[in-house]
């Protein structure tokens, strides 16, 4: 009788040890982090491939998610350095590290600088001492955590494109024609068709009356060359340093590039001014630059070729009629005016959050452009070399030994 009653509490201590480590395992692999921003906005750069760099910088932060491969001597978040050349904004975002990496450096990893907010990385990539840091420090993010992020990425890619592409209602042309969208008196577009693939002068229209410019192409090929951005009947210089060509600042927080369906986008000698969402695209620039962030699946710079992170962020702004849903706001909830995340105090006139707030947005988007910039569970631990796990996979760890231990006992009740 008594061996009979040690099974059955053998068999229910099992029980109760599956049940409970079965989530512990799911929640594990799915552990939210902070201090990091997901929010595509952050970055001037979005690469989710390889990033194959020569001699340059980016002066804004960047996200690769695979390798970088150093073929010359490359800086990261040059706009930290406080250098008086920089073009767009003299400061990198907050919960936004000089470089997130995914994957490994191959080449020479002692010419790779992160010039601000330090170098977030695997463990492979794991390079204090090559890498130099010019501020900031270097942490470790294990694997689910960069999934976590990239994956978030990907996501807002993809729903931008979509909102971008919903404006643009005219019919395709193989010109630059700009055409107010029917959506949206605010909202100029371009569509050009699929026979499109050079893109030369572009003589862009008087835009005070409206607050964003949408081109969007559908070839699978698009080449920048032989040509510069003309305003007003002015070639646009897009090399001059922040705050001191208004033309530039302005027209950067208007214009959207979208190509959706590009796998080659070659960018040569051209200063192309704007977001380009490229997604599914090689890009190489060769010279010149891009005043606005780039999101790309792979990307090599050459001959200089530099990515400036204008202070505007120009958001997808909803079609006049239609009411943006978003899962992560519940229903019934009014969003109140954004405020600024708890300890932080904005010390610059130009921040990202003052200077969005320029660009049209409904006020639930920029409800949940906070949210997703600084409304991220708090990991309470910073591994560096040691390669220690994080406090919440120490807990973890602990559960674990606590639950095979009783599953021992489990084990021996049953047998005996």
């Amino acid at each position: 009788m008594k061996k009979r009653f040690g099974k059955k509490i053998g068999i229910y201590i099992l029980l109760i040890f599956f049940i409970f480590m079965l989530p512990l395992k799911a929640n594990a692999s799915s552990m939210p982090i902070t201090n990091i921003s997901n929010s595509i906005y952050d970055y001037n750069g979005i690469v989710l491939g390889n990033h194959i760099v020569h001699t340059a910088d980016t002066e804004g932060s960047i996200a690769v998610k695979h390798d970088i491969v150093n073929k010359g001597s490359f800086t990261y978040g040059g706009a930290a350095s406080g250098a008086y050349n920089i073009v767009g904004q003299p400061y990198l975002n907050k919960n936004t590290p000089g470089l997130l990496l995914g994957g490994n450096i191959q080449g020479n990893k002692q010419r790779i600088v992160v010039e601000g907010n330090g170098f977030y990385h695997n463990v492979v990539a794991d390079t204090d001492a090559e890498v130099q840091i010019k501020d900031g420090e270097s942490k470790i993010l294990n694997d689910a955590e960069l999934e976590q992020l990239f994956q978030s990425f990907d996501v807002q890619i993809n729903n931008n494109m979509q909102k971008y592409s919903s404006l643009v209602d005219c019919s395709p042309t193989r010109e630059l024609v700009f055409q107010t969208s029917k959506k949206n008196a605010e909202v100029l577009v371009v569509n050009l068709s699929a026979e499109t693939s050079k893109i030369q002068e572009i003589d862009l229209p008087d835009l005070s009356n409206y607050s964003q410019v949408i081109i969007k192409a559908d070839a699978s090929k698009i080449s920048f060359a032989n040509g510069a951005i003309l305003y007003n009947g002015k070639i646009v210089d897009t090399s001059s340093p922040n705050g001191t060509n208004p033309v530039l600042d302005e027209l950067a927080s208007k214009i959207t590039w979208v190509f959706p369906n590009v796998t080659n986008l070659n960018m040569n000698s051209y200063g192309v001014i704007g977001d380009v969402y490229a997604p599914n695209a090689n890009s190489v620039g060769n010279g010149g630059s891009i005043l606005g962030s780039l999101y790309t699946k792979n990307l090599e710079q050459l001959n200089g070729f530099e990515l400036h992170a204008p202070y505007s962020k120009h958001i997808p702004k909803t079609p006049e009629g239609e009411t943006p849903t978003d899962p992560k706001t519940p229903e019934g909830e009014t969003p109140t005016d954004p405020k600024t995340p708890e300890g932080e105090t904005p010390t610059d006139p130009k921040t990202p959050a003052e200077e969005t707030s320029k660009n049209p947005i409904t006020t639930k988007e920029m409800s949940t452009h906070l949210k997703n910039s600084v409304n991220m569970t708090k990991v309470k631990s910073n591994h560096s070399k040691s390669g220690l796990p994080h406090t919440g996979d120490q807990s973890s760890s602990l559960l674990i030994i606590y639950g095979i231990l009783l599953s021992g006992l489990g084990i021996f009740l049953i047998k005996k």
